[in-house]
């Protein structure tokens, strides 16, 4: 293992931005609303 391959592994995720989810979560529900239909909200809200 050299040097860029253990920097790699010590790397942790970067923390999610609340706003950035709540924002991109609502854009998903959208979508697919429009794909399953306004009737399927409730569907399109528990995948997301």
């Amino acid at each position: 293992m050299d040097a860029h391959e253990k920097h790699e592994e010590d790397r942790q995720p970067a923390e999610l931005d609340p706003q950035l989810f709540r924002h991109e979560s609502g854009r998903m529900v959208v979508a697919l609303t429009r794909l399953f239909g306004i009737h399927n909200l409730a569907l399109a809200e528990d995948v997301v």
